[in-house]
């Protein structure tokens, strides 16, 4: 291989009569000392040339400082590099396995899902992805929890009717009917208390939690609420798929009020365009109500739609259809639904995420409200929107802050009503 000749090699004048005459030592110095500075040059041209890519250097430095244990900043220089080269794969990997090493196994699932969804990789890498996401959490041997407080404020505790009186029309004629009182509105501000913990950080196993609210004033919509959850997750060649069951029971002013059994089946198909893939969810929910099975029900609901991440932007669009299945004679009987929901996601930075939720739907009642005295069926048409901040204070504490509303209009009008949530508080992992 011809090697270039490093340029401007320096001359040298060897003020020596043996120099001037050209002995024999002169001229074994003046190749040693040649040889000395063509060696240097060839070592150091290529290094002179072509100098280290600042992000490759940016990427050592984070994985040395994840061998020496400082995962929190390894963390936040791989998060740089990704923004800087989106496609840097190893880096998103590392990134992936870094939140799992810290404890948030689910953001590292979702980065390894937006792994398989947006970059496409072979069949190697994608059966390596599929075995760290069903694998445990390195060190993370026990289990994890999280426990919440938080104090909010409730603008409608009893989904009461903003309307104070409503008019029926019979065969005697019409009559407006004043509204009890119970059935206005009440607001309460409430303090809520949650416990989490997911038994071995492991895809399949039991995640538990605890919830309760209670309200200053309106004691009896004080709730608790237990649930256990297991699932399992399958990354495929085309599209990956999320199993999930989930038990629910609840307890509405210390009695017990209702038990929730749900499936629910959410599968992501690969990319199709710049990071945009199909999304599809079926849900099914038995509702068991305690004193009162006239409602107890089947809630079957489905969804198609499109989502897509960008940097640091996540959204998705879907349409939904429902059926609430009555199982007793309830007022309606069965209901069914069309809709659509739009939700997003951005990381406005390390320190901040902001995620919001809009969902619509139109319900209609299979049979009338309540005949002869209601001959119409119920036509609803719901509105309900959130808005969450959460801010990391601490690699173990969260600050959280929410804003959640709901709108109900239907054309028996004494059944409208409009809601809001405010909430903030604070959530320590351990």
């Amino acid at each position: 291989m011809h090697m270039p000749h490093p340029p401007l090699l320096p001359t040298f004048k060897i003020h020596h009569r043996a120099a001037r005459s050209r002995g024999r030592f002169a001229r074994a110095l003046h190749r040693a000392i040649g040889a000395c500075w063509l060696t240097l040059a060839l070592v150091c041209a290529p290094a002179l040339g072509a100098p280290p890519d600042p992000d490759e250097l940016l990427y050592d430095e984070a994985l040395a400082a994840a061998d020496s244990g400082e995962l929190a900043r390894a963390r936040a220089m791989l998060e740089a590099l990704v923004r800087r080269q989106p496609l840097h794969t190893k880096a998103w990997i590392d990134l992936a396995l870094l939140d799992c090493r810290l404890g948030d196994r689910e953001r590292g699932r979702g980065i390894l899902q937006r792994i398989v969804l947006e970059f496409d990789p072979p069949t190697a890498i994608r059966e390596l992805i599929a075995r760290i996401a069903n694998q445990p959490c390195g060190a993370a041997t026990l289990p994890r929890w999280r426990a919440g407080l938080s104090v909010g404020r409730d603008s409608n505790v009893n989904l009461g009717s903003y309307l104070d009186r409503t008019t029926l029309v019979s065969d005697a004629g019409v009559v407006e009917v004043l509204l009890a009182e119970g059935m206005q509105p009440r607001a309460d501000s409430f303090t809520e208390v949650r416990l989490e913990g997911n038994w071995h950080d492991v895809p399949g196993q039991p995640r538990a939690s605890l919830a309760q609210r209670q309200y200053a004033n309106e004691s009896a919509y004080d709730t608790t609420e237990l649930a256990l959850e297991g699932g399992h997750t399958w990354l495929g060649e085309r599209a990956d798929a999320i199993v999930r069951a989930r038990w629910t029971h609840s307890r509405l002013d210390n009695q017990h009020f209702l038990d929730a059994l749900t499936l629910h089946a959410w599968m992501a198909g690969k990319a199709v365009w710049q990071g945009t893939h199909p999304v599809a969810e079926a849900r099914a929910t038995y509702h068991r109500f305690a004193h009162h099975s006239a409602f107890n029900s089947w809630v079957w609901e489905a969804r198609m739609g499109m989502a897509a991440r960008h940097g640091a932007f996540f959204a998705r669009a879907t349409a939904l259809v429902s059926l609430d299945q009555a199982l007793g004679q309830r007022p309606g009987d069965h209901r069914m639904g069309y809709g659509a929901e739009l939700a997003g996601e951005w990381q406005v930075s390390r320190r901040l995420n902001v995620s919001g939720l809009l969902w619509m739907q139109r319900i209609r009642d299979d049979t009338p409200y309540f005949d002869p005295l209601f001959p119409l069926r119920r036509e609803q048409a719901l509105l309900q929107g959130r808005l969450d901040l959460s801010v990391p204070l601490r690699d173990d504490l969260v600050w959280n802050m929410s804003w959640s509303g709901r709108r109900s209009k239907n054309n028996l009008n004494f059944l409208d009503y409009d809601a809001y949530t405010i909430q903030t508080g604070l959530t320590l992992v351990f």
